[in-house]
């Protein structure tokens, strides 16, 4: 499915790509960088829910489903609200580069999202995205935090 408005963001952590990997689908360490999932599994149909937001008054019901698991090289997964019309994909490509890893992050359908929807224009994405891989996954695998 191609989806319009695609927002590509690149990063590259000082981590081998096995460990990104890991880092990516493994839920007891996605709960220090991502989210707090009960349960992940990097098989495509495998579906997970989670809550997120803002702030506790404003949390969001996601419903996601793998849609493709590539081992070492792609993690891919649908991302929709409960309630809030749209579809969208997000993506995790990973490319070994030495003791680095270039991920090259995608998030394509955001304008299916409602445009009157304040939490979800595009730039909150952009920023949330540039927060949680820049700052929480670099952390979590640079510095074990």
């Amino acid at each position: 499915m191609i989806l319009s408005n695609p927002l590509l963001l690149e990063f590259k952590i000082k981590a081998r790509v096995s460990k990104v990997w890991n880092a990516l689908t493994d839920s007891h360490a996605m709960k220090h960088w991502f989210f707090l999932l009960d349960e992940f599994s990097p098989v495509p149909g495998f579906e997970f829910t989670f809550s997120a937001g803002p702030d506790e008054n404003s949390l969001y019901i996601h419903h996601c489903m793998v849609m493709e698991a590539i081992p070492n090289h792609k993690l891919s997964f649908n991302w929709c609200y409960e309630g809030i019309p749209g579809y969208s994909e997000v993506s995790f490509n990973l490319m070994p580069e030495g003791h680095f890893t270039l991920i090259q992050f995608l998030h394509q359908g955001l304008d299916s999202f409602p445009a009157n929807h304040p939490a979800l224009k595009r730039e909150n994405f952009e920023d949330a995205w540039k927060y949680i891989i820049n700052i929480g996954l670099r952390n979590y695998l640079e510095n074990g935090e």
